[in-house]
């Protein structure tokens, strides 16, 4: 297809932690510490999702844009800026990250969180969350440009979590979202049929979760772009069957087609 032309594979860190993230289990971390651990984990893109805060997002960009690319851990590392939002539901608590284009900044973070009601506490998963529903809360993500993917879905504070059948509400909120964050991938195969439908369209992804550097890049998606913008990765999340990929091996190093065993009969 002609989408391929220049298209490649990124290994992409959906979901990862600094020290403005108030339950970082290394406070004392720099920068610097963050950048080198995804280079060395030989990440491409990450989001950087920290607990209902943007705090960190400029200092990053800074630093990435100061590093010394003569370093032989230097590689180049595209960083989407975003947050992971906690939401109340009547149930409990939801997490959703927000991502948004690498051309963002902090001032895009805030002003979103400040939408959804959060203008203190930032940082803190457990004090500070959202006075808006989740439904207001992918809205006002999507309308500033982001894309909304529930985090670790079937796990604490995930959106299916302990949730075994489907609902409007729940279908309403996955017709709204193109992709989620799940630690296991074959999840979606036991839930209930309705459910399972309602899920259908949904790419998985995976990050590290990490609330130390030596964790980042440990778990992560490949996605196929022709470039790494939010363009290009609501495109792939759409097509997650050719653009989507959970394989360790990195898949740039293989041709489409290939020939992986070859046997020749009756030679005479």
């Amino acid at each position: 297809t002609m989408q391929d032309i220049g298209s490649r594979w990124y290994k992409f860190d959906f979901h990862t932690h600094t020290p403005a993230s108030s339950d970082h289990k290394k406070p004392e971390e720099t920068e610097t510490d963050w950048l080198k651990s995804l280079m060395l984990a030989e990440v491409d893109c990450v989001a950087l999702t920290d607990h209902v805060s943007g705090g960190w997002i400029n200092r990053i960009k800074a630093t990435y844009a100061e590093l010394d690319k003569e370093d032989d851990w230097y590689r180049p590392l595209h960083i989407f800026p975003g947050s992971e939002i906690t939401v109340s539901t009547g149930q409990g608590r939801v997490h959703i990250l927000a991502i948004f284009s690498p051309s963002c900044d902090e001032a895009t973070i805030t002003a979103v969180l400040g939408q959804c009601g959060i203008v203190q506490g930032q940082g803190d998963a457990e004090a500070t969350w959202a006075n808006k529903s989740v439904d207001d809360v992918i809205d006002i993500v999507q309308h500033a440009g982001g894309i909304a993917i529930p985090a670790h879905i079937d796990g604490p504070k995930g959106l299916l979590h302990c949730i075994q059948n489907s609902n409007q509400e729940i279908e309403s909120w996955l017709g709204k979202i193109e992709a989620t964050e799940c630690i296991n991938l074959q999840f979606l195969e036991n839930v209930n049929p309705q459910l399972k439908k309602a899920c259908k369209h949904l790419a998985l992804v995976q990050g590290s979760d990490a609330h130390e550097s030596a964790g980042l890049g440990w778990r992560t998606t490949w996605v196929k772009m022709s470039k790494p913008t939010i363009e290009e990765l609501k495109l792939a999340l759409h097509d997650q069957i050719f653009c989507i990929d959970h394989s360790t091996e990195n898949p740039n190093s293989l041709p489409n087609l290939y020939l992986s065993e070859l046997t020749i009969k009756n030679m005479t």
